[in-house]
């Protein structure tokens, strides 16, 4: 008797321990779509929480820093540290800023790191910009900035609904 309740005790663990497995990869799976989603239909937002200049330690971001995709638009809001080759003749912006139309846009993934890859350019008043991210199935990004006038820099954070905002 005592054998047979072990049984059932063990059985009844690995159906619960299968149906949690089950649940967790169906929200995963919803994720993953959610996130192919939003890349192709070009509408969501970067919240950035870290950056990592070419020279210098990692830094957490406490202010709102973001990148804006909205259909064939971009509003990038990021802050910079490193070594400008030049500078702005009247003041400047200071950081990595641009509000409009990017160009060179490509898109491509990677199934088995699951991750997707998106590239293009955007010019500001001050400089023009590359920009390389990798939107992990997780919704980790990693973003890496080339610059005319600057080094480069790389920038950590979340991908998000652009419905959500930052405002």
């Amino acid at each position: 008797m005592k054998k047979f309740v072990s049984y059932i005790f063990f059985i009844t663990c690995l159906i619960i321990c299968s149906i949690s497995l089950s649940v967790a990869q169906n929200k995963d799976i919803d994720k993953e779509k959610d996130i192919i989603t939003l890349i192709n239909n070009k509408e969501y937002i970067i919240n950035v929480s870290s950056a990592l200049p070419l020279k210098g330690p990692y830094i957490h971001l406490t202010s709102n820093y973001y990148i804006k995709m909205c259909n064939d638009s971009v509003s990038v809001y990021l802050p910079y540290y490193g070594r400008a080759y030049s500078a702005p003749y009247v003041g400047g912006e200071g950081g990595i800023k641009t509000n409009g139309k990017y160009t060179n846009y490509k898109q491509s993934i990677n199934k088995k790191k699951n991750k997707y890859t998106i590239s293009f350019s955007a010019n500001s008043k001050e400089d023009k910009y590359e920009f390389l991210i990798d939107i992990f199935s997780s919704g980790d990004v990693y973003i890496h900035v080339q610059s005319r006038n600057k080094q480069s820099i790389s920038f950590s954070g979340e991908l998000d609904n652009l419905e959500k905002g930052t405002d």
